[in-house]
């Protein structure tokens, strides 16, 4: 089950979802008004099916069908994986923050941290480590990088107030 927390930050409206992504979601029913910029805060979510992918496309389409600028926060490991595969799973410049995987060897600990996109493109070997909350050690990042980061590589970035196409 996804729940759905409403609430308005400086005009803005954000939706923060927590749960599974899947068949009981029923996400573009959820949703009516859309004006401006929506931020999804999307660390809630844990996992993603077949079912909650379509649905989450249909709400992507459905908000950039009205004009709204989507803007997602907090996107977790499994939404990166589906944006990787599925190409407009992640509208156009909408990441603007999400979560980074790392393992550390020493002590065995996973976790995740979260990246921001503007400090990321461009600079991805200064996220491939990272120390270990647990014990202090080195981490390494916990996902091929060139295949988790590639999502980035397929959105156009703003730099400078200017429109680029990363390739």
């Amino acid at each position: 089950m996804l729940n759905v927390d409403v609430v308005k930050e400086g005009g803005v409206t954000v939706f923060r979802l927590t749960g599974d992504l899947n068949e009981l979601a029923d996400l573009p029913s959820r949703f009516d008004e859309f004006k401006g910029t929506t931020v999804f805060d999307c660390g809630g979510i844990a996992r993603i099916n077949s079912v909650g992918v379509r649905s989450w496309m249909v709400l992507m389409s459905k908000v950039l069908s009205k004009g709204s600028t989507p803007i997602l926060k907090k996107v977790t490991v499994a939404m990166i994986e589906q944006g990787n595969i599925i190409s407009n799973f992640l509208p156009e410049n909408s990441v603007e923050s999400f979560y980074l995987p790392y393992f550390c060897s020493h002590c065995t600990n996973s976790f995740e941290l979260l990246g921001e996109v503007k400090a990321i493109v461009g600079n991805v070997s200064t996220v491939l480590h990272s120390i270990c909350p647990q014990c202090g050690s080195v981490a390494t990042f916990d996902e091929d990088e060139t295949s988790y980061f590639q999502f980035l590589e397929r959105k156009k970035v703003e730099v400078e107030g200017h429109g680029i196409e990363k390739k």
